[in-house]
């Protein structure tokens, strides 16, 4: 497909949405080694593709969230449901370059305009709220080029690696060695901070990266497919790696007026909607459908266009879809008094949480990969999985050997129960801050800055507080029902192999640390209590 076909698809976005065509692909004998196309989207809660909500749904009502070419990528290849990240973007996106623990990298929260010393990492307010007995921990604000990204290792068995979208791991483009160029990609077009407008988005690229070469009177997610398709094209011939970080559907919350989409939900109403504690979001809604076009108008193109041999590039393209982190549930930065202002963004029930704490919500995500010839079509994948994985199988996928730590995706891709095959069973999770409370309802201001392991079905809550909470994920996803009294001996065992990961494996700096100024009368967070013994060693 030319770039002139790729715009006409895009220009003749109905109700329906942009399909990709066909039956789900069969199984052609696979070649060496091949094209990959990796969709980022950002923010996109497990809730938010209708794929992903008819699982959930027990009323045969159907989906509020329309997403007809997500949900055909999820019957041509394999749904995984259990799929971890970070529960902030800069993490995830560092995690998957490098497949290093963001916990050990220190980049452990979306970066923003703030104090830094002169290695880049966030200086902490020296005068903190009196209520928190401990402060929050410090955080790296650059990937520098002392990692190996998945790019630069691909760029040696012969890939042609672009890069699309929101970066945001360079401090806002200020690191000459943290950019995409500087770490194997080809720059397509990019901005290095946490959101970018949808309409007249050209200034706010050209402020912190380079933009696309669209014009900028077109909705971001339009151009951006736009410039995905150039991509495609021009490099038809070649092995090539796409790595699309889509700023769909991040805030600012901006629909595209050409498509009516808006007015399409707001007439739906409440239809297909599983959260009865609050209302849908239909501007929200209208941003996840183009989002889903953008997706379809890429599937497309590959489809369209032919390799050197003369198949579709389809029939040879590893495609895989991702969230960067939980959905948001309460918007936590709009001013006070604003019609944004606590908004319900989206619902991520049955999930606990949302974008900003370890419950489920904020760091379980859509994860489907299409691998023709490797991937039976309609598949589903219980195991859990994370962004080391997915590094991994960047890796494995262009010929290279599987990443040290990392669990195999493709033995689950052969056979999605393959549990012992993938190799992993633990996982940890790190986000030592107070943040605004992310979930509509909870009791307190801010939540306490956390760490969590999952091992097997059990997962492990540790709040900086002191507070200890253990779940049964198999039983209770939801997280609603506190075991850590009932099992003392497993949570004391969970206890233990978190402690002893933090303490070998993530620096002093990046674990909170007391707080000098903490009064014990002025909190109404309760006791707070240190069994870790984890307090004095922070930020030394």
């Amino acid at each position: 497909m030319t770039r002139t076909t790729c715009l006409g698809i895009a220009a003749s976005v109905v109700m329906t949405g942009i399909g990709f065509s066909g039956e789900p692909p069969g199984e052609p004998a696979p070649r060496a080694l091949p094209n990959v196309v990796f969709i980022l989207a950002d923010d996109l809660g497990w809730m938010d593709t209708a794929v992903y909500q008819r699982r959930q749904e027990p009323r045969g009502t159907g989906a509020y969230y329309e997403t007809p070419n997500i949900d055909r990528l999820a019957e041509q290849g394999m749904l995984f449901t259990q799929a971890y990240v970070s529960p902030m973007c800069s993490p995830t996106r560092a995690l998957l370059l490098t497949g290093v623990h963001n916990a050990e990298s220190g980049i452990l929260k979306a970066t923003y305009e703030c104090e830094h010393d002169a290695n880049y990492d966030e200086i902490v307010a020296p005068r903190y709220k009196k209520e928190f007995a401990v402060l929050p921990a410090t955080n790296r604000m650059v990937l520098d080029g002392s990692y190996v990204t998945f790019a630069e290792a691909l760029n040696k068995t012969g890939y042609t690696c672009g890069f699309l979208g929101k970066w945001h791991v360079g401090c806002h483009n200020k690191i000459p060695s943290a950019t995409p160029e500087a770490q194997g990609f080809q720059t397509i077009g990019y901005y290095d901070t946490g959101g970018s407008p949808y309409l007249n988005w050209r200034p706010a690229w050209e402020a912190v990266g380079k933009p696309m070469d669209e014009p900028e009177d077109q909705y971001l997610t339009v151009a951006e497919s736009h410039a995905a398709c150039r991509f495609i094209e021009q490099n038809k011939a070649n092995r090539f790696l796409l790595y699309y970080c889509t700023g769909g559907v991040h805030s600012p919350f901006q629909d595209d007026p050409k498509t009516g989409y808006r007015e399409h939900f707001e007439k739906k109403g409440k239809q297909g909607w599983l959260d009865d504690r609050s209302a849908p979001f239909p501007v929200y809604a209208a941003m996840v459908k183009s989002l889903d076009d953008a997706v379809g108008g890429i599937m497309k193109q590959l489809e369209d266009t032919r390799g050197p041999d003369g198949t579709p590039l389809s029939e040879n393209t590893l495609v895989i879809f991702l969230s960067d982190n939980g959905g948001i549930n309460r918007y936590q930065f709009a001013p006070e008094g604003s019609e944004l202002s606590n908004k319900v963004i989206t619902s991520n029930l049955p999930l606990r949480g949302a974008k900003g704490n370890l419950y489920e919500g904020g760091i379980r995500v859509p994860l489907i990969v299409r691998w023709p010839g490797k991937v039976k079509p309609g598949t589903v994948c219980e195991v859990p999985v994370d962004c080391c994985d997915i590094h991994s199988l960047l890796l494995e996928a262009g010929g290279l050997e599987k990443k040290n730590g990392a669990g195999s995706v493709l033995s689950l891709l052969r056979d999605p129960s393959d549990a012992a095959g993938y190799g992993r069973d633990t996982f940890f999770f790190h986000f030592p801050f107070w943040w605004p409370y992310a979930e509509v309802g909870s009791p307190l201001p801010e939540d306490p800055p956390m760490s969590a392991v999952r091992k097997g079905n059990y997962k492990l809550i540790y709040y900086y507080t002191g507070k200890v909470e253990l779940y049964d994920l198999a039983s209770d996803p939801g997280e609603r029902h506190d075991l850590s009294e009932r099992f003392p001996e497993k949570t004391e065992e969970l206890r233990q192999t978190l402690q002893a990961w933090l303490k070998d494996r993530v620096a002093p700096r990046y674990i909170p640390a007391k707080n000098p100024n903490f009064d014990q009368s002025a909190t109404p967070y309760g006791e707070f209590r240190d069994p870790m013994g984890l307090w004095n060693a922070g930020q030394q």
